[in-house]
């Protein structure tokens, strides 16, 4: 095998590694991206709008137990 041959089958199987790296590397970051914006950042962005704000839907609601018997009831 000459030289020139092996830096050719070399440099094309370099190139080959080097462009499935470079796609799984591109694919995981868009995965990442897509993640971050549909999940993190309307959360974050929530956060930041109701910050500061008294907001009475996230407080817990006072539980009142029901009487057994009613003392209108004559029966």
């Amino acid at each position: 095998m000459s030289p020139n041959a092996f830096s050719r089958v070399f440099s094309t199987t370099a190139n080959t590694v080097f462009k499935r790296f470079l796609l799984t590397l591109i694919r995981t970051t868009l995965i990442y991206i897509i993640a971050l914006l549909f999940v993190q950042l309307p959360t974050f962005w929530q956060y930041v709008i109701t910050l500061g704000k008294d907001d009475h839907k996230h407080e817990k609601q006072k539980r009142i137990r029901s009487k057994l018997i009613d003392d209108n009831d004559p029966s």
